[in-house]
């Protein structure tokens, strides 16, 4: 595995540099849990601790006592859930317990979203090509609904496993025995090779039928999904530079998955836009050239395990400005700026006829951000960038004063 960090922002590099530097990949015998009379706890049923935030949520035995390897233990509470700590609760609980004679294998929190998928919740199917898995035994989930999921169905029917065996939980349930395997890949905390093993069957089994052109230089899109000029603004600029160099643009949330992975295992070189989609790549050949442009300040620590673990070629580029920090779901404003440029230069990329000042596109940021941090001042009583930052998540803490000290030279540079 390689990196080239130099065309991140030095505001963040201190920050991106310890992420990258930490090794993620693990030998590892995963365990099994076999709990009898074990306790589900979907995470609907909240319960906020004040410190760390943590949704909890998973499997308990009859004595109360928490089973470790059914949480999800993730950097950021936004994403992990972990015990129940307060036993009065527990006890309310199981006033309204229902009852399964079955015994079941734990799947997890299951959600509706593919990038969180791939990487939050597929994390125990390791089990399923285990030689102690069962065929007849269901496995137990909650959260979202998988039978809702269209791509998440053709991707498990890709690694043969029948959908007809989840059940689908939402209250809490007691059965007659709970098989909890431990996860193979928490972000943030070490990824295995047992994790990456499901995305080679997939990928092998999507390429039995292959008749796709052999693509070696993709640009992977989100200029053609809804959200775009909604909450994303100035893709279209980047796209427009790879597609002028030769890059074939793929959209894909236009292909079916068979398609998406023929394509993505083909290629020798792959560019994207920060977010699901370089999650994507557990479906690409190990050791190629990928280039992820950031949007955003925060770190998206999932990819970092996944660039270790399939050793490739690695080149970050910020390539935006961001006036305040924001969540997943934006408002981001990407920008040929001088990193860009940089990038460019060096890989002997023309830009052709660029706009670099896009004022359209700054209008339309500044309006969604405005109305995030008035609508968040209204309903709560605080910007909602002061909630971004979040345990180990980031640790360095920008002030939003730096931020605007720093990004508003560069929207007109």
């Amino acid at each position: 595995m390689e990196y080239s960090a130099e065309y991140i922002d030095d505001i963040y590099k201190k920050n991106f540099l310890d992420f990258i530097q930490n090794n993620y990949v693990i030998e590892k015998n995963l365990k099994v849990n076999v709990i009898d009379d074990g306790v589900l706890i979907p995470v609907d049923i909240r319960e906020r601790n004040s410190k760390n935030g943590y949704v909890a949520g998973g499997v308990i035995t009859p004595e109360n006592n928490y089973v470790y390897e059914s949480g999800f233990d993730t950097p950021t509470s936004i994403d992990g859930y972990l015990p129940i700590k307060n036993f009065d609760q527990l006890d309310n609980i199981r006033q309204t317990i229902y009852y399964r004679d079955e015994e079941v294998i734990y799947f997890g929190h299951s959600i509706n979203h593919w990038g969180h998928f791939l990487m939050d919740c597929l994390s125990r199917i390791w089990y399923l090509f285990s030689d102690k898995c069962k065929n007849e035994i269901r496995w137990v989930y909650f959260g979202d609904d998988i039978n809702e999921m269209e791509q998440i169905k053709q991707f498990f029917d890709l690694i043969c496993f029948d959908t007809d065996k989840l059940l689908y939980v939402q209250e809490v349930t007691q059965f007659k025995k709970v098989i909890v395997p431990e996860p193979s890949f928490i972000p943030g905390r070490y990824i295995t090779k047992q994790y990456l093993n499901v995305f080679d069957i997939a990928r092998e089994n999507a390429l039995i039928s292959s008749d796709l052109e052999t693509l070696n230089k993709i640009y992977l899109s989100r200029t053609k999904l809804r959200t775009y000029n909604k909450s994303e603004f100035g893709e279209d600029s980047l796209e427009a530079v790879f597609k002028l160099n030769g890059y074939k643009v793929i959209y894909p949330e236009k292909l079916c998955l068979i398609s998406q992975i023929q394509i993505l295992a083909g290629a020798d070189e792959i560019v994207c836009v920060e977010g699901t989609l370089p999650h994507t790549f557990v479906f690409a050949k190990d050791g190629i050239d990928i280039t992820i442009i950031r949007k955003r300040n925060l770190i998206n620590y999932r990819q970092f395990a996944i660039n270790e673990i399939k050793r490739f070629k690695v080149t970050y580029v910020d390539s935006y400005i961001s006036l305040m920090p924001v969540f997943a779901n934006g408002p981001f404003l990407l920008k040929i700026g001088d990193n860009f440029i940089r990038y460019c230069t060096k890989k002997n990329l023309k830009l052709g006829s660029i706009n670099q000042h896009n004022f359209v596109n700054l209008v339309h940021y500044i309006q969604k951000l405005a109305r995030i941090e008035i609508s968040s001042v209204i309903h709560t009583g605080h910007l909602k960038q002061e909630c971004v930052y979040d345990g180990e998540w980031f640790n360095r803490k920008i002030k939003p004063w730096e931020l605007l000290q720093f990004y508003i030279p560069r929207i007109f540079q």
